[in-house]
This record gives C-alpha cells, structure tokens and sequence, in this order.
C-alpha cells in the first residue's frame, strides 16, 4: 500500500538522525532479541511504483564483524565478610577477555583510623585479577565502564591512589569472583557471537525478523 509522506519523514528521521553508533537488537517471532549488532544506518531507499512510495529500504552498516549477546547482569550485596558468585562468560572470542562494566554503592562510611583500608576488593580468582578502592563515602557510587573509565558520582572524587586501576576482566567461560565490601555490586557485559551468515539456520526467524 501508499506509504504517506509523513510516515516518511518519521522514519528517515528516526533512522538518519543519529552520527552515533548504538546497538540493534534482532528478534525471533516471539520477539525475544537472539543477537545485536554495533553500527548505524547509513542509507535508505525508497521503493517507488509509479509516483508512489510503497517501501522502504535500510541499509545498516555494523562497525564490528561480529554479533553481540543481549545485555547480561548480575547483581549482589557484598559483605566485609565476603561474597563468593561465579559468572558464566559464553563468549565465542576464546583467545581475549572482555573488560565488563561495573557498578558499585558503597554503604560503610571511612574508617579515620585507618584511612588506606579497602572498602571494595573484586578478586576474579579465575584469572588471578584484583580491583581495590579505599576511602569511599557512604553511598557513593563509583562507576568502571568497559573502555577503561572510572568515575563517581561524587564529582570532587580524585581516584590517585584509593583505586589500582587494576580493571575487572572476564575469561572466556566460567569466572569464580569474591568481593569483599559493604555495598550492592552490579556487573554488566556483552560477549561477541560469531555468528556470520548461519543465523536462520539455526534460529527460526526466517517468518519475518523484527529490528
């Protein structure tokens, strides 16, 4: 049928307006996302019949040749006496970790005492890796991302020496982690999908996959 030109312009302005990369989910028909791709559209076309618009076609570009996982999260409240948790990493890169993002919420206030104490330990005794922060305020959140950032919400915080800038790291497979801290930790990652043109057959989206 006629496309109208207003829904036109809607969706060239969703599909164009971004310079940005961000990730696009694909999705069964039960709309579950089986995989994601990293890029941006970068042309689409109109299908003409006649004068008329009756489809359009978008080309999205992806930066990495590979597919991506959905979005995984694992959540725990830490103890000083220590939290124990394993993280499954079912990545099909199995030469390279991947560096997750990482969020903690301090709740223990500073020891005055004993100013250098570490308020957060996050050991992945799996690949021999420590992270450490000291002198956190209470409920400070302190942010690692995945491109070797950290940050916290409390924008007068100078890191120096109260973070070893020892970022966390994941195997490929199972990770066996203890932190030890007085707070909620979050732990946030995607791992690569190898997935090239076999996707069809080996999920049934062949009805009519959903972006």
């Amino acid at each position: 049928s006629d496309i109208s030109p207003y829904k036109i312009r809607n969706i060239l302005r969703w599909l164009t307006g971004s310079k940005d990369v961000s990730f696009m989910d694909i999705c069964d028909e039960d709309g579950i996302a089986v995989c994601a791709y990293i890029g941006r559209f970068t042309d689409v076309k109109l299908q003409k019949l006649d004068a008329r618009t009756v489809g359009i076609v978008a080309y999205f570009t992806s930066i990495s040749p590979f597919a991506y996982s959905d979005i995984k999260e694992v959540k725990f409240n830490v103890t000083e006496e220590g939290t124990s948790f394993a993280i499954d990493n079912d990545t099909d890169d199995a030469y390279n970790p991947l560096y997750p993002s990482v969020i903690f919420e301090n709740r223990q206030a500073v020891d005055l005492e004993n100013p250098d104490k570490v308020m957060l330990s996050l050991q992945n005794k799996t690949m021999k890796n420590e992270t450490t922060f000291k002198n956190l305020h209470t409920n400070e959140v302190v942010t690692i991302d995945s491109n070797f950032i950290v940050y916290s919400d409390n924008t007068a915080r100078i890191f120096n020496d109260d973070f070893n800038f020892d970022f966390p790291i994941l195997a490929p497979g199972t990770n066996d982690f203890n932190a030890v801290g007085d707070g909620e930790l979050i732990i946030r990652f995607r791992y690569p999908m190898k997935l090239a043109d076999g996707l069809l057959n080996a999920y049934d989206i062949h009805g009519g996959p959903i972006v």
